[in-house]
């Protein structure tokens, strides 16, 4: 089974244009509220689905500095052993979904 991930860019400074892999089906909390985040910088994080939004912009995968950007982190994603990702525009409600199941499945 394919992991989504959305690649997003923090919108201000200090980390304005550095990129974020947030992964909406991947739970950072025992009840599913936050989802898991990557950065190269900081690696693994927890972000709540609305502020991590909010507070970056999409990729342009029509620019060669996003899609380089993207390669670059999707292969050290692959070497963190995220294997088969799927990458997304949005989150919707079934990975919502998804990820406020797996957490209950994990803190039974």
């Amino acid at each position: 089974m394919s992991t989504p991930v959305i690649f997003r860019k923090w919108r201000k400074e200090p980390l304005k244009g550095q990129l974020v892999a947030i992964f909406p089906t991947l739970p950072a909390d025992r009840l599913g509220y936050e989802l898991t985040t990557y950065e190269r910088i900081g690696q693994h994080g927890a972000a709540d689905r609305v502020e991590i939004i909010s507070l970056t912009v999409p990729v342009d995968m029509t620019k060669t500095v996003d899609q380089a950007l993207v390669s670059k982190l999707t292969k050290e994603l692959e070497g963190q052993g995220y294997i088969d990702l799927s990458v997304c525009k949005r989150i919707t409600a079934m990975m919502n979904y998804e990820r406020r199941e797996a957490a209950r499945r994990v803190s039974k």
